[in-house]
């Protein structure tokens, strides 16, 4: 399927009729060529054999040379032209300008070669009918004797091929000179203004479908319930399993000190806590009221040891050690 637009992006006129019979007479007038040059090829060799043998051991001897060499030259020319004028029509019926003009060219001066051929022939056939009422030169053979030998020899079919082929390709060329010159034809070969296209205009674009990614359901992602993001349990971060303390603080307030207490000694327990016998069930112990507070890193110490003996309460106020002798009395001056 051919493509309805060309390299620029101008759909390619469409050619007329006119353009089209100029090209399948082109192509007559290659195969005109060819048999008119096929037909001189055969008659090549006839005419050499008459010639040499007419002026052989006269002044007029080789002529045949010359004739052969105008005849083969005539031969190439022929097939040469005839390669032109299919390639003319080719590119013709493309559409291409300069074509047209050397198919004027080309053929304009073959309608002239042609023309002048056949008029030369009519000429020499006249010439030749008046040629035997003349008497021949001394020496020379007779024109007339050399005709009927050129006659018997040649093929009867090559003069009239000659002639047929000669009269239908000055035809064809004057009829192909003026069809290329019709309106029609100019408006085909006329090269069409350059139109500016945007960029991608040449074919329909295709682009995805919709604006963009398709949004989540419900316009957006939904959040996490609650406002941002879910706040720790209350008392911190919940210990491990088997953790020494359940519940309780896990950070001492802002009013303590900056750093935690110092940790207990090996083999020591937290306050309150009697050491677990092996094999037995930890009691369920309360948690402490609350952390003892510290009021700085100097009176911070080791903790207390549960198995320290307590020092009983004192109900009154301590009486001197045994040792000591009693008080006596204020001496009293008597005065």
């Amino acid at each position: 399927m051919s493509n309805p637009y060309s390299q620029g992006g101008q759909p390619v006129p469409h050619r007329p009729g006119v353009v089209t019979v100029a090209g399948y007479l082109l192509f007559a007038t290659a195969a005109l060529t060819v048999l008119g040059s096929l037909a001189s090829i055969v008659s090549i060799k006839p005419t050499m054999d008459v010639y040499a043998d007419a002026y052989a051991g006269t002044a007029a001897e080789g002529t045949e040379s010359v004739l052969v060499g105008s005849l083969v030259f005539g031969v190439v020319v022929n097939l040469l032209l005839a390669a032109g004028f299919v390639a003319l029509a080719i590119f013709n019926n493309k559409g291409k300008n300069p074509s047209r003009v050397t198919t004027w060219v080309i053929g304009g001066l073959s309608i002239c070669c042609t023309g002048f051929g056949l008029a030369g022939n009519a000429i020499s056939g006249a010439m030749s009918g008046l040629a035997t009422d003349m008497p021949s030169q001394s020496g020379m053979p007779d024109p007339e004797e050399v005709n009927r030998q050129l006659t018997d020899a040649i093929p009867a079919w090559v003069s009239p091929v000659t002639v047929v082929t000669s009269v239908l390709t000055l035809l064809f060329l004057l009829a192909v000179v003026v069809l290329l010159a019709l309106p029609p034809a100019n408006d085909f070969f006329r090269k069409p203004a350059a139109v500016w296209q945007p960029p991608g205009a040449g074919y329909p674009g295709t682009g995805y479908p919709g604006t963009g990614y398709p949004g989540a359901p419900g316009g957006a992602y939904p959040g996490a319930p609650g406002a941002g993001y879910p706040g720790a349990p209350d008392g911190g971060y919940p210990g491990a399993p088997g953790a020494g303390y359940p519940g309780g603080a896990a950070y001492p307030p802002p009013s303590q000190a900056p750093y935690p207490p110092q940790p207990a000694q090996p083999g020591t327990y937290p306050p309150g806590y009697p050491p677990a016998q092996p094999g037995s069930t930890p009691p369920d112990y309360p948690p402490p009221a609350s952390s003892p507070p510290v009021s700085g890193p100097e009176s911070q110490g080791p903790p207390p040891s549960p198995f320290d003996n307590p020092v009983p309460p004192s109900s009154g106020p301590s009486s001197p050690p045994p040792s000591d002798p009693p008080a006596s009395p204020p001496s009293s001056s008597h005065s």
